[in-house]
């Protein structure tokens, strides 16, 4: 099976695009919260935001267990949470 990414000079790309991918997801998450319950408070809605895209990621990467050709690994995990948390910190 071949690679998901085309061979780049970018060291780390796919790190910043997991980076960039769990952000972009957190962002819309919360972007759901808020339109759905307005007055929820901005702490529980970055709370539920963040936790969810955590989750999907682990469990993005627990099903790359099954699937030939790619890995598993929690460095991966780490950088969805990471812009998860950026997103979080980051968005009023």
């Amino acid at each position: 099976m071949e690679h998901p990414l085309p061979e780049t000079q970018i060291p780390q790309l796919d790190k910043f695009l997991h980076t960039v991918e769990y952000g972009g997801l957190c962002f819309l998450l919360m972007r759901a919260l808020k339109g759905s319950y307005a007055g929820m408070p901005r702490r529980t809605m970055v709370m539920i935001a963040v936790s969810c895209t955590v989750l999907y990621g682990a469990s993005d990467e627990i099903h790359q267990l099954f699937v030939p050709g790619r890995v598993c690994t929690i460095i991966d995990v780490f950088f969805d949470s990471l812009g998860a948390l950026i997103v979080g910190l980051i968005k009023k």
